[in-house]
């Protein structure tokens, strides 16, 4: 998108890698294990979690190993719990807001419509069914967080204690010969690696029982790189189910191959295109456009407002606010720290230069740590305002006087853009990845004159850009305000289709 900016100054961008090295490493690893992984289903199960934990040191693996001992052979497990049949299992990892309202509310419809759902997530199981022709009643299954805990008896976790062994050594021998540089960045620390094929062991035996048990048509997950929906789509008994990923994160390369799911639930168009070019040839796999249901969701009435909510919201009533959503988690698998810390820069110095406008700091969900590089940069600005307290990007959204939303790669700015706010990506450097998604939506900004120049003509910089996202619309937010519907229609389609069979 370009904008008529009177002044479009060059700026000297740090070489900074951003975001998530990971993957490349996951990438790599999976090239690795391709061979293998059917038949070490831990091995892939563990793809994102060995480069994610490769940093928790020997003494730290050496006492995670050791308590899951004492939890599970010492102890020996508990009971399984008595469960129904089911026809659809939603698993969700993340409470973030792209997530989990979607899943619960899916589980509700299709609960009214006189079908038995089962939410789980990585600590919690739900049934839910139908109480009324209006109501929805959820049963707890108590027995659940404590069955991932302590197992399912002691000579069971013994077996897989020492199948586990087996698969460090089988896995080391299996890197080592195919790619030493990636054997040393995961068997430095030989005890992280056999602690997280020992607790995917575990959680695949486990799972493999709940799905025996619960037997469902459909399983809906957010994503197969993720602890429990990972062992749950390599179960054996979920090769009885249809699977589907509801996807609300980027389309990356390894994240898709090989694939577990059968269907994938995606934005728009555009992220149907980007995948067919990542696929491997031989992937047969059917990708269905719903939406966005962080949007429809953040069009809604706000959540509660808590009381330092009111206040600020008082305090900047009068002025424009610029909204700067923060990406960063303190993980040693993440690079975020540095580009983060420049964002911040580029934030203060559109605060010195702006005094007319109000900047506000979003920490990143369950993350309010002082911790975050570069916060001390915009402290002690008299515009700029950092929450003590979590305030949800929907109620931020709600306020009308919140007119922009800057973010470095953030799903918040698609977002931002479709309920109507201005959506900035800051391209604080040089090495900074094309995220398709959206660089759809969002103006890209280059420096912080840049940033400047926007907010100092912002009226007439607005009406061009939502002149831009009217005409492409549909193409952008297909289904806005029906993703609920859309999600709960494919569901039906589904069960009628496997009930036909």
């Amino acid at each position: 998108m370009s904008l008529p900016l009177d002044k479009m100054q060059t700026y000297p961008k740090k070489d900074i890698p951003d975001g998530f090295p990971v993957y490349k490493f996951v990438e790599a690893y999976r090239r690795v294990i391709a061979d293998y992984w059917r038949s070490y289903s831990t091995f892939y199960a563990t793809s994102f979690n060995l480069i994610l934990f490769a940093n928790r040191g020997l003494k730290t693996a050496l006492g995670l190993i050791l308590g899951w001992m004492v939890e599970t052979v010492i102890r020996d497990g508990i009971s399984e719990p008595s469960l129904p049949t089911c026809d659809v299992l939603l698993y969700y990892s993340t409470p973030k807001p792209n997530t989990k309202p979607a899943i619960e509310e899916l589980a509700n419809r299709l609960a009214q419509k006189g079908l038995r759902c089962v939410v789980a997530t990585s600590s919690t199981m739900e049934i839910v069914s139908a109480d009324s022709a209006s109501q929805t009643k959820r049963e707890r299954v108590a027995e659940y967080p404590q069955l991932l805990i302590h197992g399912l008896g002691r000579w069971q976790s013994c077996r897989i204690l020492f199948s586990s062994v087996r698969d460090v050594l089988v896995l080391a021998i299996l890197v080592w010969r195919r790619d030493p540089a990636l054997f040393k960045k995961i068997f430095w620390d030989p005890l992280n690696v056999w602690y997280e094929l020992l607790l995917s062991a575990h959680r695949l035996a486990i799972v493999h029982r709940l799905l025996r048990k619960l037997r469902p048509q459909l399983i809906i997950a957010n994503g197969e790189h993720i602890p429990i929906a990972a062992e749950m789509l390599l179960s054996k008994e979920a090769s009885k189910s249809k699977k589907i990923w509801f996807c609300n994160e980027y389309l990356t390369t390894p994240a898709m191959k090989p694939m577990l799911f059968d269907e994938v639930w995606v934005w728009n168009q555009q992220v149907i295109d980007e995948a067919r070019q990542t696929l491997q040839p031989d992937i047969a796999i059917k990708f269905e456009v719903i939406g966005r249901a962080e949007i429809d969701f953040a069009l809604q009435a706000p959540e509660s407002c808590t009381d330092e909510e009111i206040e600020i919201r008082q305090r900047t009533h009068s002025k424009h606010v610029l909204l700067f959503v923060s990406e960063y988690i303190p993980n040693h698998g993440t690079r975020m720290g540095e580009v983060t810390a420049e964002a911040l820069r580029w934030i203060a110095e559109a605060g010195r230069q702006c005094p007319d406008w109000q900047f506000v700091y979003k920490s990143r969900p369950l993350h309010h740590g002082k911790d975050t590089p570069g916060l001390e940069i915009i402290e002690g600005l008299p515009n700029c305002i950092i929450p003590q307290s979590e305030i949800s990007l929907r109620n931020f959204l709600s306020w009308d006087n919140l007119v922009v939303v800057t973010a470095l790669s953030s799903s918040a700015l698609l977002v931002a853009a479709g309920v109507g706010k201005m959506a900035l990506r800051l391209l604080v450097t040089s090495r900074f990845t094309p995220v398709p998604l959206v660089d759809q939506t969002a103006i890209p900004i280059h420096s912080p004159q840049q940033l400047i120049d926007i907010l100092a003509d912002f009226e007439r910089n607005d009406l061009l850009y939502k002149e831009k996202l009217e005409r492409e619309w549909k193409v952008l937010f297909p289904h806005q305000g029906h993703v609920l519907e859309r999600m709960e229609s494919l569901c039906l389609q589904h069960l009628k289709e496997m009930g036909s069979r």
